[in-house]
């Protein structure tokens, strides 16, 4: 598909002729005046094309925006709580994000802890050292080792090895450091345990259960595991399904573990998964008469890390898409530049002129020229 850009030079280009045409069809003889008329027409039909292609890109633009957004704010929610003690702050320092796991070993409020200096977490004798490595980690991508003591309000401390490296998130721009902290003696006052999870040690299930689904390269297998890993994670649950639910009411199983999750209508425990590339979709359970809030909110997090796996599987598919694609027209570019000895660029500006003008995609033409050996010129909508 051609760029926004591109088209809107072309709709500019073409709105040009046509209203240079209209100023020539009442000066024109009549047999001339026939001919202007047709190419008007002509042009009209392309000006509607490139219109709709136009149409078409902004609506993929806009929902390429909304999957990027639901992906970062799954990636902020599975970040925020991870048990892992980690931090990422901007190229200053300044505290952007803070795990579970790293406010409970400096014992901060991760929402208060945003937006401060990450040197004021360390004992006055470590600042410096500290920003130094902010200022040495922005000018190398060489992660850095350093042994520093954190410093609680409380006023105990707790020696941690710090591991620092500049990164990438999808829900923050520019730069950013990631800190890695790890105890490294025992803490000197002891802190409240968080609440039990349902699921004994519930940070290694989850952290087996992304490696399980980040080896599975199709939507089926995919779906199928979804369904199994709600059974075996969640207590108490006996069968699972997914669904997904159309606007205009009723539905389409998606994946089931069994008939009998099909066929259940009680105790019936609904997460709403919002599957990139579906309509509204949701996962149901069935098992337990009484689903409580703690079984809810594991499910809530299995439905994180099936979105966030599911966005994986789509992008993987959408690559090797496009790199069929590119494949494929560089194939008819080929047969053009042999059968009419011109340039590769004219060649493909040919392939895209005739796209537009025939309203077909540029990949069917390609697969149309390469397959059959017609000539670009011969090639018609059917």
């Amino acid at each position: 598909m051609a760029t926004s850009g591109g088209l809107d030079g072309l709709l500019a280009d073409l709105r040009g002729r046509r209203q240079r045409l209209l100023s020539l069809v009442g000066n024109a003889e009549n047999h001339e005046r026939e001919v202007l008329v047709a190419e008007l027409q002509a042009l009209s039909e392309q000006l509607v094309v490139a219109d709709e292609e136009l149409r078409a890109q902004s609506k993929e633009l806009e929902d390429s925006r909304e999957r990027l957004a639901a992906l970062a704010e799954d990636w902020n929610r599975l970040f925020e709580t991870s048990a892992a003690a980690e931090v990422l702050t901007d190229e200053r320092g300044v505290v952007l994000r803070v795990t579970r796991g790293a406010a409970q070993l400096a014992q901060q409020r991760a929402l208060l802890a945003e937006g401060q200096p990450i040197t004021t977490w360390f004992d006055v004798e470590d600042r410096s050292r500290i920003r130094r490595l902010i200022s040495d980690r922005m000018r190398s991508e060489e992660p850095a080792l350093e042994r520093a003591r954190v410093r609680r309000p409380d006023g105990s401390t707790v020696v941690v090895d710090l591991a620092v490296a500049p990164t990438s998130t999808p829900a923050l721009t520019g730069a950013v450091l990631r800190w890695e902290l790890t105890a490294v003696e025992p803490v000197l006052q002891v802190v409240p345990p968080l609440p039990q999870s349902p699921v004994p040690d519930l940070a290694a299930e989850l952290t087996a259960l992304a490696g399980r689904l980040a080896r599975l390269m199709t939507m089926p297998e995919m779906l199928a595991a979804m369904v199994t890993e709600a059974v075996r994670l969640v207590p108490g649950a006996e069968h699972a399904l997914i669904v997904e639910m159309h606007r205009r009411g009723g539905g389409r199983i998606l994946a089931a573990t069994d008939a009998a999750a099909v066929a259940a209508g009680q105790h019936v425990l609904r997460v709403p998964l919002g599957l990139p590339g579906f309509h509204a979709t949701q996962l149901r359970i069935i098992g337990s008469p009484s689903w409580g809030p703690e079984t809810s909110s594991l499910a809530a997090l299995l439905a994180v890390h099936f979105r966030v796996a599911t966005a994986r599987v789509l992008q993987r598919r959408n690559l090797e898409h496009a790199l069929d694609t590119r494949q494929l027209i560089g194939q008819a570019v080929g047969v053009l530049v042999e059968r009419r000895r011109v340039t590769p660029e004219a060649a493909f500006d040919e392939l895209a002129l005739r796209s537009q003008l025939v309203n077909l995609k540029l990949r069917e033409l390609a697969r149309l020229v390469v397959e059959t050996g017609q000539d670009p010129e011969e090639i018609t909508r059917t």
